[in-house]
């Protein structure tokens, strides 16, 4: 039982090292839309229940801005929907579900 909860912990410190790293790497390659899904579906799954009935009292917005040639870059960065904010949001969101403080994405 220790055990389990130890590699538990090593795969949480894993999983949010390699999360820093993807986050850098986006910032200059850009958030694909298979990324951005992911974080959508992560947001989603915080919230026990149906989403009309929950009730946080934290809530948090960021945009879902594309950064893209419309948007003054040289070329399409991010996929449609996605950016780096949401992955900010990720890193805000998950840290918080860590201290046990639930939020609405």
């Amino acid at each position: 039982h220790l055990l389990d909860k130890l590699v538990g912990r090593v795969r949480k410190a894993l999983d949010e090292t390699d999360f820093v790293a993807q986050v850098e790497r986006q910032k200059l390659e850009g958030v694909t839309c298979a990324e951005g899904q992911r974080v959508r579906d992560y947001f989603q799954s915080q919230i026990p229940g149906s989403v009309g009935e929950y009730k946080s009292n934290v809530i948090i917005s960021y945009a879902t801005g594309t950064r893209n040639k419309w948007t003054g870059y040289s070329s399409d960065l991010d996929g449609e929907g996605c950016g780096p904010g949401m992955m900010y949001t990720y890193l805000v969101v998950h840290y918080l579900e860590r201290a046990g403080i639930a939020c609405f994405t």
